[in-house]
């Protein structure tokens, strides 16, 4: 059904990210610094700063694109490491 749609290598995609926060038993996180102000700020934080300028001030912050930190902020918050 995933070739159908156009989404080749889908769950490889979804293992990795899974794998990168550690969310895979016996894996290791391999969680940045910039993660780590993500999960310590939590979701309240993030959403009264606004999304875009949450992670375009951390992305600056960082030395990172904004959508490199967005798109980490996407999978933290749908893997259930920021609360």
């Amino acid at each position: 059904m995933d070739a159908e749609l156009g989404l080749k290598r889908r769950m490889g995609k979804v293992g990795n990210n899974l794998r990168k926060f550690g969310m895979l038993d016996g894996e290791k996180a391999k969680i940045q610094p910039y993660h780590k102000l993500m999960i310590a700020d939590g979701l309240k934080v993030i959403a009264s700063a606004g999304v875009n300028i949450y992670c375009r001030n951390l992305g600056a912050l960082n030395g990172i694109s904004e959508g490199t930190v967005k798109s980490d902020y996407a999978s933290l918050k749908r893997y259930k490491v920021i609360k």
